[in-house]
């Protein structure tokens, strides 16, 4: 895990400095004073509230904007300070209460996305508040006691199952679908179902998945 981690730093610096370097010699002074916003943003891990603050109308083309990709960083990194602190003040409770709770934020969070998402849609895409569900899913295959299906065939049809609901949202999504909202629970649940079944052995799929 701290080698991953320290793999995410180094790239994150290596595509920090280099953006930098290629504004500096390419964007207007203005788009150049943006950029060190969204800098500075990234590297306290709340460009994701950035881009929502600066969301509208008369924002920057998106497509023009070297950072943009930081914001689901910036929600993940949001997540990891967060949710340990409420697994804490659950580290005494029973395991009922703990499933209990954690199953209520991510519905919470999932129902918000849902809600929010036709008026509110700039802060439903960034903010955590309606993403953190998504990663709360794998959360919940971590921490809830999931039975293992016995039939190997059954735990390879989960694998292939979790694959083709990714596979289908990379197909089938385009610039026209609602996102995050409900089409989100489509790849979540692939990728859920592939962490379940990883969790129990490994199988085609993962093999596949791991191989160097």
């Amino acid at each position: 895990m701290r080698i991953v981690t320290c793999i995410s730093c180094v790239s994150l610096f290596t595509v920090a400095v280099a953006s930098a370097v290629l504004g500096w010699l390419t964007l207007l002074p203005s788009d150049f004073a943006y950029f060190g916003e969204t800098l500075s943003a990234t590297a306290a891990f709340s460009s994701n509230i950035l881009f929502w603050m600066k969301s509208g109308y008369f924002a920057p083309d998106s497509n023009y904007i070297p950072l943009l990709h930081t914001w689901s960083l910036s929600v993940e990194e949001q997540f990891y300070i967060f949710f340990p602190f409420i697994l804490m003040l659950l580290a005494t409770a029973q395991t009922k209460t703990r499933v209990v709770v954690i199953t209520t934020i991510f519905f919470l969070s999932f129902i918000a996305s849902i809600c929010l998402l036709t008026d509110h849609k700039s802060f439903t895409f960034y903010m955590i508040l309606t993403r953190a569900w998504e990663l709360m899913a794998g959360a919940l295959v971590a921490l809830i006691p999931l039975r293992e299906l016995k039939d190997r065939r059954l735990m390879e049809a989960v694998s292939f199952l979790g694959i083709l609901l990714i596979c289908a949202a990379i197909v089938k999504f385009d610039s026209k679908t609602e996102f995050p909202a409900a089409s989100a629970a489509i790849p979540v649940a692939g990728a859920a179902l592939l962490l379940y079944a990883g969790s129990h052995g490994t199988y085609i799929v993962q093999r596949i998945l791991t191989r160097n």
